[in-house]
């Protein structure tokens, strides 16, 4: 192969790697990252979407695990939506002394910049499972990443109150938006 091949093949192969680059950044994705943790007797925590998050549309993010308002056990576990713009630098696992129940290996990835609170669902027995967000339709959020993770907090209630007993997380998710 002579030296003007060998350039042409290189260019060819830059720009090959600069278009694949392009179409990457310009797909919308949800991306699963870590391991939930759970407790005995409880549904393990899920991350999922509904859609994807593309420019000028809406998505779901969706959560499946333990949920119940006041129940006849005087019970409550709440799920919450964590959101950050950045991934700690490491993942931080919530303290097993922190709570009297709480389980070993729990770890959170997202940087808290967000922290949303369920509400009750329409059925009164449950909280919201689901977030809807909507992407707004701008060009130059394409390639925008943002990450998610659910958490669930129990709640014990007697005749002297109510006390925190553990708080689980699901998987974290990296979201990318997209055309």
């Amino acid at each position: 192969m002579n030296r003007n091949s060998l350039g042409l093949v290189r260019a060819l192969a830059l720009a090959f790697a600069l278009a694949c680059s392009t179409l990457a950044a310009q797909g919308a994705s949800f991306t699963v990252l870590g391991a939930p943790c759970s407790v005995p007797g409880e549904a393990i925590p899920a991350i999922g979407a509904r859609g994807l998050p593309r420019i000028g549309a809406s998505f779901d993010v969706t959560y499946s695990g333990p949920n119940r308002t006041f129940s006849s056990a005087q019970q409550i576990v709440r799920p919450w939506l964590i959101t950050g713009l950045s991934l700690l630098p490491a993942p931080v696992a919530i303290p097993t002394a922190i709570l009297p129940q709480q389980p070993a290996n729990c770890l959170v990835w997202p940087n808290p910049d967000l922290v949303l609170e369920m509400p009750v669902d329409a059925s009164g027995q449950a909280f919201q499972n689901a977030v809807t967000l909507v992407i707004p339709n701008q060009g130059a959020l394409v390639g925008a990443t943002w990450y998610h993770q659910w958490f669930a907090l129990f709640e014990q209630c007697g005749f002297a109150g109510c006390n925190y007993g553990w708080a689980i997380v699901s998987e974290a998710a990296i979201v990318v938006a997209g055309t």
